[in-house]
């Protein structure tokens, strides 16, 4: 169907028609009034980055303004030259050991100025009339790193021991009025679900983005070591401490239930564990039983038990001669 349009037939008689004239006399006048149009005085914005550069030894005390808005004036043709330049639109602001610098809006006009290299443009206004600057001493201080975020493990799955991270400190680097406030650095917030191996990951660090910090590395080695735990039981016996020879409990052991992983399965048993009842808390009790204490356990166990959790006690009276 297009070939048949398209054939000289069609094309010759297009040419001949008054709707070809009239199409060429409209992309005349358009091409005429865009040349009228670039040749006057336009107004534009443009964005431009601001950069810092600091004396050695020096930082600064809060972030200043990392970008500028810009007003523009030119001819249009003079416009799109400097949009299509290639050239970034950036200023570079060397600073000096003074502790309060200020960079008014007439130094950001010339600095822009030059930026721009054409004559033909000006600049009729920036979004800022001056920069505070506030330098202080550059300190560097270590600092250990904190994983932020949450782990939920697969069902009879969980941690086989501790979180590692690698490394474990980071050096930040700032002003001191900041720096004292930091004991630790956090990572980004990470959310990891359905474990059920180990995890080895590289992980960032949080970027600060108010005060003007600096992190080194920025990034850490994230290692979760797991394993699937089962349910085990133990008869553990009673301790009592500062007892007599008259008191006697019943019953004597206590059964032990907990989760272990399975690393660990036969490495726990009745001796890893420590249960007691405190005999001078029963002297003036009004009731014959006393609630269990369990004193010591391996770590690492979930969802320890004890039944019973508690035990009856008397004394025996001994006989007179």
């Amino acid at each position: 169907m297009l070939n048949a349009f398209f054939n000289k037939e069609n094309i010759k008689s297009f040419y001949n028609s008054d709707r070809a004239v009239f199409m060429l006399c409209v992309g005349i006048a358009l091409f005429f009034w865009m040349l009228i149009k670039l040749s006057k005085t336009s107004v534009s914005s443009i964005e431009s980055g601001i950069y810092y550069n600091l004396p050695q030894g020096k930082t600064l005390r809060e972030t200043p303004p990392k970008k500028i808005n810009v007003a523009i004036e030119g001819s249009g043709w003079d416009l799109i030259a400097n949009y299509f330049n290639g050239k970034t639109n950036s200023i570079i602001f060397n600073l000096n050991d003074s502790p309060t610098q200020t960079i008014y809006q007439s130094q950001l006009k010339n600095k822009l100025s030059s930026s721009l290299d054409m004559r033909n443009i000006q600049i009729t206004d920036v979004d800022l009339e001056f920069i505070q600057l506030e330098l202080d001493d550059e300190l560097i201080k270590k600092v250990p790193v904190v994983f932020d975020g949450d782990i939920i493990f697969a069902p009879t799955y969980s941690y086989k021991d501790s979180i590692k991270i690698e490394p474990d400190s980071i050096s930040i680097s700032g002003s001191l009025a900041y720096l004292d406030t930091i004991e630790s650095w956090p990572t980004v917030y990470y959310k990891f679900e359905d474990l059920d191996e180990n995890l080895n990951q590289s992980v960032d660090l949080y970027q600060e983005s108010i005060q003007n910090i600096s992190i080194q590395p920025k990034s850490v080695n994230l290692q979760i070591p797991v394993e699937q735990f089962t349910e085990k039981s133990v008869f553990v016996p009673i301790d009592i401490i500062n007892a007599t020879d008259s008191l006697k409990i019943f019953p004597q052991s206590v059964k032990l239930s907990y989760l272990v992983g399975l690393s660990r399965f036969d490495l726990i048993t009745q001796d890893s564990f420590i249960v007691e009842v405190d005999a001078q808390k029963l002297v003036n009790s009004k009731s014959n039983t006393v609630a269990l204490q369990l004193q010591s356990h391996p770590s690492n166990l979930k969802n320890i038990k004890m039944s019973p959790k508690s035990v009856e006690f008397f004394f025996i009276k001994k006989e007179e001669k």
